[in-house]
């Protein structure tokens, strides 16, 4: 039902490029060829530009994630497309971006064994009207077979990362999320739009970690 419902979207409101507006994708040959793909020297764990194994940050930070995957820098024309998703209600280039998240030879979706969205506060998907990391979780299921699980919940309204320093997106999320018991065992991909690090943004994303903690 789902896919037929997409069908008739596709046909009535056809993907446009989200950098140029041409007719056929939700980013044509042309613009994805500007976007910045996520590689290089990285942390291995937040995928922040750092030439050791893990950053300051994550050395200070972080315990139990094992890794960060995106399929882009957040810049360019993919940056046009994902603030589309995020704040036009751009829903049909879920599918889109998931195949970017997902590339055949992505090593972390064999490791995993859930899938789970960054939740946003009711308010917030009130005011966007769906949850983007959610629809990128469900899509990413369908290409992958991967279970999805609404395994954290967003306790508390925050302000917004992206206008915040890095050791200031730290204390924006301490206890703003509560893990449900689901995410306590097993490898989880966390699932979201963009990941904010102390030096870029990078989008979308898979957030591969032995488990959520509180």
């Amino acid at each position: 039902m789902r896919h037929a419902l997409a069908g008739v979207l596709t046909v009535l409101y056809p993907a446009r490029c989200a950098g140029c507006r041409r007719s056929g994708d939700w980013l044509c040959a042309d613009c994805l060829r500007q976007c910045v793909p996520f590689g290089g020297a990285r942390c291995k764990r937040c995928g922040a530009a750092e030439t050791g194994y893990a950053c300051a940050t994550c050395r200070d930070h972080i315990r139990s994630l094992d890794g960060v995957h995106a399929a882009f820098e957040y810049t360019g024309p993919v940056r046009q497309l994902v603030h589309a998703f995020k704040y036009r209600n751009m829903s049909g280039a879920a599918e889109w971006l998931a195949a970017q998240m997902l590339p055949p030879d992505f090593a972390g979706a064999g490791e995993a064994d859930l899938l789970v969205p960054v939740p946003m506060h009711p308010s917030r998907q009130r005011s966007r009207g769906y949850n983007q990391a959610a629809a990128l979780s469900t899509a990413i299921h369908e290409r992958s077979g991967i279970p999805v699980a609404a395994a954290l919940q967003r306790k508390q309204l925050r302000e917004a990362q992206a206008r915040l320093s890095a050791e200031q997106r730290w204390l924006n999320v301490r206890g703003a999320f509560a893990p449900d018991t689901a995410a306590s065992q097993g490898h989880v991909l966390l699932i979201d739009d963009v990941c904010t690090s102390s030096t870029r943004s990078i989008t979308p994303v898979l957030i591969l970690t032995g488990r959520i903690a509180a």
